[in-house]
């Protein structure tokens, strides 16, 4: 009788066994790494009260769709080899950059939903739940937003995912608060308050519990700017007046009741389509010969184009220049085409330049009364970026 009353004191003095740590993997790109979302979510569970011991780790690379990612295989290969609890995917911001005539806007949500499918098998087969972080539309074009909910939030239903509607919190605070920016200076990407706003709102969304009351000063690990993975030692990556803090909370909270309704509004982006060329007419060699120039809409800006063409025995010869702009970067291109494919009604020739873009831009043309008239199209609905755009050349005389 004494030896059973000792073994059931000592098993009642024992310690409880500790609590597994919740794992989570993101798999995403620079608005998950920029001032450390993931690291955030952490600091704030060991914050908390009580408090919450949350691991995590992260493939992302800038840029990245998740397209890219599963062709990569290293988010594959992670995600196989753990074992976690939520794995949060983060489309690129655009659903895959496309833009129609040197306008961008948001992709088809197509694009996107077919990498998730094949990453959510994925994630299931590894006894985890699939999170969605829904992101935000850019400072300049809130009028996205509703594009970017009608690609995140039917998927989150069909999937049966956890969304995580940070894009739903962002414009509420943007509504209510526009004086505290969420932005980094670009416009597009998260600064320090709108990083700590997708970081309570995947805490909503995770755990289904208020984040209202958490700590509103942050540490996390800046980001290598060359891979995007967080660098050593953790620093305070966060500050906030705690009624700021409060806000964002509050709006994280507030956007989870939106998801759970499954509510969105906003039209379904179109397909990026090249607009059909006209009718064109026939022409002789001696019509084609010489330098055309003028004016491509394709790259963000418009852009000075040049083709000149020489016939070369019974086949020919062709060089095509352009000055562009790509975000801070100028770049001159003035290089041999190697192939000009001409009937006697269209023209057609592949410009590579591995320095921009590493595809080839695909180009055809037709003469309409003394104007070359020509589309140009990079990517397709499988390959990001996807640009189609116009272009209107005269003969230098």
């Amino acid at each position: 009788m004494l030896s059973l009353l000792l073994a059931t004191l000592a098993l009642t003095l024992a310690p409880a066994p500790a609590a597994r740590p919740v794992r989570v993997l993101f798999i995403g790109n620079s608005y998950t790494f920029f001032h450390d979302v993931p690291g955030l979510l952490v600091d704030l569970g060991r914050r908390a009260r009580p408090a919450r011991d949350i691991e995590v780790d992260q493939v992302v690379v800038g840029g990245a769709t998740l397209r890219d990612h599963w062709g990569d295989g290293r988010a594959l290969d992670k995600l196989r080899a753990g074992r976690w609890d939520y794995v949060v995917l983060q489309e690129q911001s655009m659903l895959g950059y496309v833009a129609e005539n040197g306008v961008a806007r948001v992709n088809h949500p197509e694009y996107f939903r077919r990498s998730a499918r094949l990453f959510d098998r994925e994630i299931r087969a590894a006894g985890a739940r699939t999170v969605l972080f829904h992101t935000w539309a850019p400072r300049d074009h809130p009028e996205w937003q509703g594009a970017l909910d009608v690609g995140y939030f039917p998927l989150a239903r069909e999937l049966n995912a956890i969304l995580a509607p940070v894009g739903v919190a962002w414009q509420r605070v943007r509504r209510d608060r526009p004086e505290l920016d969420l932005y980094f200076r670009d416009g597009r990407h998260p600064g320090p308050a709108g990083s700590y706003l997708a970081a309570v709102t995947l805490w909503a969304a995770i755990f289904g519990q208020s984040p209202v009351g958490l700590s509103s000063v942050v540490w996390g690990r800046a980001p290598d700017p060359q891979t995007g993975q967080p660098t050593d030692p953790p620093r305070e990556l966060v500050r906030l007046t705690a009624a700021d803090a409060r806000l964002l909370q509050e709006a994280a909270w507030d956007a989870r009741a939106v998801a759970q309704r499954g509510t969105f509004a906003g039209p379904t982006p179109k397909p990026v389509v090249s607009e059909p060329l006209p009718a064109g007419r026939t022409f002789t060699a001696a019509e084609l010969e010489g330098t055309w120039a003028g004016r491509m809409e394709f790259y963000p800006d418009p852009t000075e184009v040049s083709l000149t063409l020489t016939r070369d025995g019974a086949g020919w010869k062709a060089r095509w220049r352009a000055d562009l702009t790509i975000g801070t970067d100028r770049h001159r291109l003035d290089y041999a085409l190697p192939e000009i494919r001409v009937t006697d009604s269209t023209l057609g020739f592949d410009a590579y330049e591995p320095r921009i873009l590493g595809q080839s831009e695909r180009h055809w043309a037709v003469l309409v009364g003394d104007t070359l008239v020509g589309r140009a199209e990079l990517g397709d609905e499988d390959r990001m970026p996807h640009f189609v755009g116009r272009w209107r050349l005269v003969r230098r005389r």
